[in-house]
């Protein structure tokens, strides 16, 4: 990908779950990736009470995905990005973010 070039924005809208809970990838580790693509940011979050994280999280034993909460992603995200917007979606279970890189 890097051959490709830098992209100028990138969207992961409905990802961040899919791949911390269904593909057990750290929060953190998907973050630094986001992060090492040095790209401005949207990204939506849903919380445990969204209807899609409960159907992934229905057939996986209690306590796993420990670091799947908001506090925590909020603060590996701003960690990584500047994060210029946050905004509640009206479902209230999902909020997303625009974010640029440090430095």
């Amino acid at each position: 990908m890097p051959d490709r070039g830098r992209p100028d924005l990138v969207l992961a809208l409905a990802l961040v779950h899919h791949m911390a809970i269904s593909a057990n990838v750290p929060v953190q580790e998907f973050v630094d990736w986001l992060a090492s693509l040095r790209s401005s940011l949207v990204i939506e979050f849903p919380t445990r009470e969204d209807p899609m994280v409960k159907k992934l999280l229905a057939p996986k034993r209690e306590g796993l995905h420990p670091d799947y909460e908001l506090d925590n992603f909020e603060n590996v995200l701003s960690g990584a990005f500047d994060v210029e917007r946050r905004e509640q979606l009206q479902s209230g279970t999902r909020v997303l973010y625009f974010a640029r890189p440090r430095g």
